[in-house]
């Protein structure tokens, strides 16, 4: 007997960000965008490093297509997470966007030295995280989330 269809898992976005009304608005966003994607969160860079190896509770995840990293992280900062995630050969290949509060040129710069995709600044505004969440649709479906116009 063969065996059936493979079962299709969505894609999975970790989301890198202590902040629990960004990822509430970015959730929120995402549903409201139709966005077919399973959203984990990581509340400071150790669980983001967990959830990427597939460590503890993030065991039974599905691979991470996209990390949405904020640079204000408690302990380790997300330059820090950064440099880490550019050390590791399978780590390297998962696309990153920087998602912060800062506009400042040089952090653009060190981020994108770093291996980051694109920088966002965060959205000030739900309108601004449906805005967030068409891109991140966008990027999904073509898998190139580096020329989205983010």
């Amino acid at each position: 007997m063969l065996p059936g269809p493979l079962l299709q898992r969505s894609p999975a976005i970790l989301a890198v960000d202590d902040s629990v009304a960004d990822i509430r608005l970015l959730r929120e966003a995402l549903q409201e965008r139709s966005v077919k994607a399973d959203l984990l969160v990581a509340e400071n860079a150790v669980q983001g490093y967990d959830a990427l190896g597939r460590r503890g509770r993030w065991q039974q995840c599905p691979p991470i297509e996209l990390i949405l990293l904020d640079l204000n992280l408690p302990v380790i900062s997300g330059y820090e997470f950064l440099r880490v995630i550019g050390e590791d050969e399978a780590w390297a290949r998962i696309p990153l966007v920087v998602v912060t509060s800062s506009r400042a040129a040089n952090d653009r710069y060190r981020c994108a030295r770093l291996g980051a995709c694109a920088f966002v600044t965060k959205p000030a505004t739900y309108s601004g995280y449906l805005g967030l969440a068409d891109h991140v649709k966008l990027a999904l479906a073509a898998g190139d989330v580096a020329h989205v116009g983010w």
